[in-house]
């Protein structure tokens, strides 16, 4: 590539990234009424309750925190809010602006991965790499995830990375190949700690309908049987080095998932497989469905509302066009495609119809899904669609590829018609959201500089509206700003409405934390949550009186004593050394493969 191009690719790269910074973070963090989306209560709270712990005593791991359900998890918990990016940020930074450079961050790695793979796997042309990467970029989903507060997705962006780093270099350098392989290993162990299970599936089935694909592109010479597997040793490597880096999360969540059940919501879906086929469809090229019109009366056995953050997927109208075109004008080199490489074929239409299956309802389906142990703690499979807009961005510029003529003119109306969507549609619902992070910003502004004064856990509370300044609130975990522990809190181990929270008729609200009654204190010991049988307590069991000092230093963010099993200090140092050991061989195998 000339510097000439090079020069323009840097340019339009940048004016693409400018156009979505416009597009979704200026609208919308926060909006002009001064609000964001209602999930943002979760991780701009978490990240300050981690600046807490960070600033109270850097070198102790946040294993539980005071701060919240008066006594809860967090290290320890399902999701790691400890271990991310964001967290990351808001130890120097206010919680707001690191969501921002989060999302901008990630939504950058989507971009940079996708041209990469396009670019470089599929030996595409920088026009077409260029659309790929811009397409994924503004996908519906990612975006408007983050808009609502669903940044425990954000880590969606690093599968077009993560892909490329798997599929095998051409030089056949396996100095390289090691080196890459470890590096996606440490992005699927990022996901791993910072997502749900529902991010680790879709991770995993895009990955290998990348493969798939890949395989049947690659028109090389020689055996395809050959070439089948192949592909996904490196994939496998790469999730055994994940496994590694990440033991010690896997053993804590299933600790605590064996003391608690979250299987007693129902499993919405479609009413018939026609709508479980169609509907990605739509959601993917056309419209997003209305709950009021639409979505209510295509899904069924729902308990919440199936909102339109829940159904954002899109990647543009003329993405279908163009993939259109090509199935017409090359439908004898698809066919002779699959034919030659039947496997890879196989697992691409295993993957494809995998959510369309998953999300269809049938009575004795629903209840079989329910008994599967992924499937039986969620509350929404549609979420799983999102599986097809890395596969469908592929499919779009292996197709553009065939383009010859008037290519540059298409490839910008294209990606102008998708980010015109976004402008052209109406998107009230989101800037109507109605979390103010008022009162996290100011307390974190407040103590920023001085993080000694910040005052330590007193006493309980059990509100859901309080009023700060003249604005009302809704309020969930944030009490802790005013030194409180607030029962009345959000933990998604303990349910939406707290239906699995043990114990907590044993709280008394409003009340000190060293309130004594029956030889307890009024406060949470939240390492029986996860770790019961080791310190000899039962789920919900509360600090007993003789435990007055633990608490005084639990309340005052200095950590907790708790017994460790000996299995989690395995899983702690293996995960340890596991980091330590991949980290050594990336920079080493980086340094000798230098300038390749």
């Amino acid at each position: 590539m000339t510097s000439q191009r090079t020069l323009g690719l840097f340019v339009a790269s940048g004016i693409i990234l400018a156009l979505y910074w416009v597009t979704f973070i200026h609208p919308f963090f926060p909006t002009t009424d001064g609000t964001m989306g209602h999930d943002h209560r979760g991780s701009l709270v978490d990240a300050t309750i981690g600046f807490v712990h960070f600033h109270k005593d850097p070198w102790n791991i946040p294993w539980f925190t005071p701060a919240s359900c008066a006594g809860n998890m967090f290290v320890a918990g399902a999701s790691t809010p400890y271990v991310n990016v964001q967290q990351w940020l808001t130890f120097f930074i206010n919680p707001l602006t690191a969501s921002k450079i989060n999302i901008m961050l990630f939504a950058g790695l989507g971009f940079l991965g996708t041209y990469l793979i396009c670019r470089r796997r599929f030996n595409t042309d920088p026009i077409a790499a260029f659309l790929g990467a811009s397409l994924f970029l503004f996908n519906g989903f990612f975006a408007y995830r983050m808009v609502i507060g669903h940044t425990a997705f954000h880590g969606y962006m690093l599968i077009p990375l993560i892909g490329y780093l798997l599929i095998s270099r051409r030089d056949g350098n396996l100095g390289l190949e090691c080196r890459n392989i470890m590096t996606a290993g440490v992005l699927i162990a990022y996901l791993i700690l910072t997502a749900s299970a529902f991010m680790l599936l879709t991770t995993g089935l895009c990955l290998v309908g990348i493969l798939a694909i890949h395989t049947l592109a690659d028109d090389t010479p020689g055996d395809p049987a050959s070439r089948e597997l192949k592909p996904y040793l490196p994939l496998t490597a790469a999730i055994a080095v994940a496994l590694l880096i990440s033991l010690f999360k896997i053993t804590l969540t299933l600790s605590t998932a064996s003391n608690f059940e979250r299987e007693f919501y129902p499993l919405p879906g479609l009413h018939n497989f026609l709508d479980a086929l169609t509907l990605p469809i739509r959601l993917l090229f056309f419209s997003t469905p209305d709950w009021e019109t639409e979505t209510q009366f295509l899904f069924t056995n729902y308990r919440w509302l199936i909102n339109r953050h829940e159904l954002e997927m899109g990647v543009g109208a003329p993405a279908l066009a163009i993939m259109v075109f090509a199935l017409v004008a090359a439908r004898a080199r698809i066919v002779e495609a699959t034919i030659k490489h039947r496997l890879a074929f196989i697992v691409l239409i295993t993957v494809l119809i995998l959510p369309i299956t998953l999300n269809y309802y049938h009575p004795a389906w629903n209840e079989f899904l329910k008994s599967v142990p992924i499937f039986k703690t969620f509350s929404l499979n549609v979420r799983l669609y999102a599986i097809y807009i890395p596969l469908v961005v592929l499919g779009v510029v292996l197709a553009f590829s065939m383009v010859r003529q008037y290519r540059l003119p298409i490839c910008f109306a294209v990606i102008a018609c998708t980010v015109a969507t976004h402008w052209l549609v109406d998107r009230s619902y989101y800037s109507r959201q109605a979390y103010n992070p008022k009162v996290i910003l100011q307390f974190y502004d407040r103590f920023r500089d001085s993080p000694d004064k910040i005052p330590p856990i007193r006493a309980t509370s059990e509100l859901q509206h309080a009023s700060f300044e003249g604005d009302a609130f809704i309020i969930q975990n944030e009490m802790f700003v005013f030194g409180s522990s607030n029962i009345q809190c959000h933990n998604d181990i303990f349910g939406y409405r707290l239906e699995a929270f043990p114990k907590r008729e044993l709280l008394a609200p409003n009340a000190s934390v060293f309130q004594e009654a029956e030889g307890r204190f009024n406060f949470k010991n939240p390492a029986c949550y996860v770790f019961p049988r080791a310190n000899k307590c039962e789920p919900g069991d509360h600090f007993q009186s003789h435990q007055a000092e633990a608490l005084k230093d639990f309340v005052a963010y200095r950590g907790l004593t708790f017994t460790t099993p000996g299995y989690q200090v395995v899983s702690n140092t293996v995960s340890f050394v596991s980091l330590m050991l991949v980290i050594f061989g990336i920079i080493t195998l980086s340094i000798r493969f230098r300038g390749n």
